[in-house]
């Protein structure tokens, strides 16, 4: 027995007749009448009494009706249910995040959210690594990137720019006065990331001045960290010279524990963005987060 043709069945006898079922489903009369015709001849029972003025049900056609409309409230059912979970933001989500993004957003960045849509639950992955979001099974990952197109695969929305800067201790500056870019070469440094060990702790940092030059500063950092945070602490303690983003060291800027130096000289501007894969299936908690990202956290990062 084929849907179609049961369907069709169901279709002409609630709308009384095959004039107003081909009105109501846009289908043709011919292909209404083969439809059950072909059900007819499937079940090897007559469903229908037919005449030029009239349609009646057998007694056959009667249960096979009463049937049809048991399985089309059924589908009417399962879509009406397909359609709360399209629409209700509930269930998991994985999101992942850089350390000092994590940090410098703060917890109320996700607890808002969650307090908002109580039904979600949010594994939080903070990682400096790039994660592989569909073989990995992530949702969304929150991202500093240079070059926006780095992973063309990737659908993005932004939330704000960054770019990092130097800095030193005071107590550091005032044992090295008079800072300039050659005379870093000779000086402490310390960095974020890179596999300095492999590389013989050779590093180099890309700078860009206002005037749009540009400038590799090749150093051999004493201490060198994923972490964002210990590299900000470590300048603070007078352990050398850093290159930090702005989101990084902006407190320790406003409370004096750390100064600017060369301030001509920067990174170039990167890209703080939401990452995701596809956003034809994407959930409705990750659609909400994102919005939720959207609305807060491009306020905080400008």
């Amino acid at each position: 027995m084929n849907f179609e043709d049961l369907r069709s069945f169901g279709m002409v006898v609630q709308h009384g007749g095959f004039t107003a079922a081909e009105r109501a489903t846009g289908e043709r009369k011919a292909k209404l009448s083969r439809h059950i015709q072909r059900l007819e001849s499937d079940l090897e029972t007559q469903l229908l009494f037919r005449s030029t003025r009239s349609l009646r049900l057998t007694e056959a056609g009667r249960a096979i009706y009463e049937q049809w409309q048991i399985v089309e409230s059924s589908l009417e059912d399962a879509e009406a249910i397909a359609v709360e979970f399209r629409s209700r933001v509930s269930g998991d989500l994985r999101v992942s995040c850089l350390p000092g993004l994590a940090r410098y957003l703060g917890p109320k960045f996700v607890t808002d959210f969650l307090r908002d849509y109580p039904e979600v639950r949010l594994e939080l992955h903070v990682t400096t690594e790039k994660v592989d979001l569909i073989n990995k099974r992530f949702d969304l990952a929150i991202m500093a990137e240079v070059n926006e197109r780095s992973n063309p695969s990737l659908l993005t929305r932004k939330l704000g720019e960054t770019r990092s800067i130097l800095v030193a201790s005071p107590a550091f500056l005032a044992r090295h006065p008079g800072i300039t870019l050659e005379g870093i070469k000779q000086l402490p440094t310390v960095s974020v990331g890179g596999d300095y060990l492999s590389a013989g702790w050779a590093g180099s940092w890309k700078l860009r001045n206002d005037k749009g030059e540009s400038y590799m500063l090749r150093h051999r950092p004493v201490l060198v960290s994923n972490d964002s945070a210990m590299i900000r602490d470590a300048v603070i303690e007078g352990g050398g010279i850093g290159l930090l983003s702005l989101q990084t060291c902006e407190t320790a800027l406003a409370q004096g524990t750390l100064k600017q130096i060369l301030p001509e000289w920067h990174s170039l501007w990167g890209r703080i963005s939401i990452l995701f894969p596809d956003n034809r299936r994407m959930s409705p908690a990750a659609r909400a987060f994102i919005e939720h990202m959207s609305n807060s956290a491009r306020q905080k990062i400008g």
